[in-house]
């Protein structure tokens, strides 16, 4: 509503306390003057793990978080954002025993609600997936759980919000004594009534990390595979059914001394889907780069070839991705200006466009 982003991320003070801030910037990428600021903190505790959706509702974001208390406990926690940066109280979504973390959130633009999605680790051992509703203001409303058998370890969801339907989908992991699997469940916003579990990644390999985007007419999930070495995607129905061939499609393939791993996902109007990932070539001193690649509305294959987002020298990566409806997207990395074990970590950004040509139409 105001041509805005707003960036988090984790600010590392000391080797214990562990801050959670913001920054707002312009749609053109220009920064806002004061537009930086602490959204939590706690001295001599860890706050990580930071993830952040927009209401437009309330003009507002909701920022979600883990709280470290100790080894074994960790808590879920938020922060409601005015649009200009006005502060809430902290929202505690989850300050159960044993370990909640790695969240996930989206909005639901019907019902006016959050969805949080965590890993939640159980007395057994084994830990399963935990959807917590909230209203505009933050309070609960209702939840559910994804479990895990004996010996199973469901979690690092993602989240995606079905306007079409008015549901959610769901992305997550699952390992155990079986290479690791990328699977996924429909939800409804009410949370009463989840569909079937599905398989997306092939039975032979592993898959970790995913994230999933929706359009108007289907979503698509990316994940990395198989020991950071490549990235694959999947199109998936609204009520998570797997779409297109068995076990996906490349988005960056198999390359000698490459690590590539770390996927984002969002729409890139008009054209489809932006995936960008972190590409590590293991042989050299630029430690980590960030590439990208777009994959079109309904189809499995992408579209083009794969392209240097961030390659700056030395370290770029873990990025994260935000697109806008009118298909500008900023992509945020963290970078390193120095080779390592020289310099210290830095927020970056950088906005990706499409190409939009108007040529006159003439008709005889």
């Amino acid at each position: 509503m105001h041509d805005e982003y707003l960036v988090v991320w984790v600010t590392k003070q000391d080797e214990f306390s562990w801050d959670i801030w913001g920054r707002r910037l312009r749609g053109d990428g220009s920064l806002i003057p004061n537009g930086w600021f602490n959204i939590d903190k706690i001295a001599g505790y860890h706050l990580v793990d930071p993830a952040v959706v927009y209401n437009p509702h309330t003009d507002q974001y909701l920022v979600v978080y883990t709280y470290e208390l100790s080894h074994d406990d960790h808590d879920i926690w938020g922060k409601l954002v005015d649009w200009n940066g006005g502060l809430s109280s902290r929202i505690l979504i989850d300050t159960r025993s044993l370990v909640q973390r790695l969240p996930a959130i989206d909005y639901n633009n019907q019902n006016h609600h959050y969805l949080v999605a965590y890993s939640d680790w159980q007395v057994s051992g084994s830990v399963d997936v935990y959807l917590q509703s909230l209203d505009e203001e933050g309070s609960k409303i209702g939840n559910a759980t994804i479990a895990s058998g004996s010996g199973e370890y469901r979690g690092t969801p993602d989240v995606a919000y079905d306007v079409v339907n008015n549901r959610y989908l769901i992305v997550y992991e699952n390992e155990g004594s079986f290479l690791p699997k990328i699977l996924g469940r429909s939800v409804s916003a009410n949370l009463s009534s989840l569909s079937p579990e599905f398989h997306y990644n092939d039975d032979g390999t592993i898959g970790f990390d995913p994230e999933i985007s929706c359009s108007s007419n289907e979503c698509l999930v990316v994940w990395a595979y198989s020991d950071d070495s490549y990235v694959k995607a999947r199109r998936v129905s609204f009520d998570a059914t797997p779409l297109g061939p068995n076990g996906g499609f490349e988005i960056a393939g198999l390359i000698q001394d490459v690590y590539q791993n770390h996927p984002s996902v969002s729409i890139f109007s008009p054209w489809g889907y932006l995936i960008t990932w972190d590409y590590y070539l293991t042989t050299t001193a630029d430690k980590r780069d960030v590439y990208g690649r777009v994959v079109g509305f309904g189809k499995d294959q992408p579209m083009g070839s794969g392209f240097p987002i961030d390659n700056r020298q030395y370290f770029e990566g873990y990025s994260d991705l935000a697109c806008a409806p009118t298909g500008g997207c900023l992509l945020v990395d963290t970078h390193n200006p120095l080779e390592y074990p020289a310099g210290d970590y830095e927020i970056n950004g950088r906005l990706v466009y499409t190409l939009q040509v108007f040529l006159p139409l003439t008709i005889r």
